[in-house]
């Protein structure tokens, strides 16, 4: 028996009911952790040695803080991707 706020009592939930309430739950555990990391990105890519790259980056249209971020982090070094036009030149 579910008694709820209002002090009503409801019926047991079903067997199906069960599981579908616990993963609910889990995806709102998941999605409140994703915030929160969200959040602890957002505060790092704003005081880092990405920030200028990231606010490079977030001129792109779609690219958010956190892409950019993760973009910067990966690539790290943008100055090894210079252009190739002097050497395609040579080529052809």
């Amino acid at each position: 028996m579910i008694v709820s706020s209002c002090g009503d009592v409801g019926p047991p939930p079903s067997r199906a009911q069960v599981p579908v309430e616990s993963d609910y739950e889990t995806v709102l555990s998941v999605n409140a952790r994703r915030d929160r990391l969200d959040a602890a990105i957002t505060l790092m890519a704003a005081d880092s040695e990405f920030t200028e790259v990231v606010h490079r980056l977030r001129c792109l249209r779609g690219v958010s803080m956190l892409d950019g971020f993760a973009l910067a982090v990966e690539i790290g070094d943008w100055d090894r991707y210079t252009p190739a036009r002097p050497s395609a030149r040579s080529w052809g």
